[in-house]
């Protein structure tokens, strides 16, 4: 499937896009390396669209998790 993963709060703000067979749930944990950092989020919301050209969209709507170190 071909996801698309957003932070949800004052202003949202988009992480970016994967495609994996993985079937993401509400309240799980995702952890995504961008420009050498690790963030950590919680999915709050999924929505599924489907396109025009038949293509299935997975919208990972989510809360970034503060990592202490």
């Amino acid at each position: 499937m071909y996801y698309e993963v957003y932070v949800v709060g004052n202003d949202r703000e988009t992480i970016g896009a994967f495609e994996s067979e993985w079937r993401f749930k509400e309240r799980e944990n995702l952890f995504i390396r961008q420009y050498g950092l690790k963030r950590s989020f919680i999915i709050q919301h999924i929505t599924h669209d489907i396109l025009e050209n038949g293509r299935h969209v997975v919208r990972l709507y989510c809360q970034e998790k503060r990592m202490y170190y």
